[in-house]
């Protein structure tokens, strides 16, 4: 028996009627129901693309930030000379992991996308809630339109928005893997910064090829609209 096709006003409407069924007040229900991204997820159920829905709702949480995350970068922003500037005025960089002999301009000279100086952008965090492969990340961001800008993108929101990072949790940002370094022929790699506690970072790479796992934030970067 085939499924069949639904909108995404019927998807509101059938949501609501179901959790009022269920006990909870029209005005509760009403406002769970408001949820673009729950209504969509009801219709792609109903139009039969239960294992996509499955997959978004197991392996990536909810922005962490709340939909109010933003970065303004820098007006005087240089990409290709970014990573130079930054160790010059951040000397901790070395801590744990040799920044200055690894996060150079030469290593990585490209991103898929590149920050506009002066420009403000859209930033979510979000949690791993499994095991996930790199190709299934690049997938994810591809799916929400979500920008490619690797590791300036990282410390940048570290130098401009320290309290957006989670305490106990690695953080990282993606790109797609020929922009990324190779480090003594073991393969990619993508640098990380780990939040310790209050002024406590470590600053690691992750390797692609090893799943990335729940103790993981995936910040997101995004055109906001004008």
């Amino acid at each position: 028996m085939g499924t069949k096709s639904i909108s995404i006003e019927q998807a509101h409407e059938t949501f609501f009627l179901r959790l009022v069924k269920n006990g909870l007040t029209p005005e509760l229900a009403q406002n769970i129901a408001a949820s673009d991204e729950i209504a969509q997820a009801v219709v792609k159920i109903a139009n039969g693309e239960y294992e996509l829905v499955k997959k978004n709702f197991l392996e990536f949480g909810k922005d962490l930030l709340n939909d109010v995350g933003t970065l303004t970068i820098p007006k005087d922003y240089n990409h290709d000379i970014f990573f130079d500037e930054l160790s010059k005025r951040n000397p901790d960089l070395d801590l744990i992991w040799s920044y200055k002999s690894n996060m150079t301009n030469e290593n990585f000279p490209n991103t898929t996308d590149k920050f506009t100086p002066g420009k403000t952008y859209g930033v979510r965090a979000i949690p791993l809630l499994r095991n996930i492969p790199s190709e299934r990340i690049l997938e994810y961001m591809k799916a929400k339109s979500y920008l490619k800008v690797g590791p300036r993108g990282l410390f940048l929101l570290k130098e401009i928005k320290p309290k957006y990072f989670i305490k106990g949790k690695h953080h990282f940002s993606f790109d797609e893997q020929k922009n990324l370094h190779t480090l003594d022929s073991n393969g990619r790699y993508l640098p990380g910064v780990y939040y310790v506690s209050d002024n406590a970072w470590e600053f690691g790479r992750y390797d692609l090829e090893t799943p990335w796992t729940p103790v993981c934030i995936l910040f997101c970067f995004y055109e906001l609209e004008e």
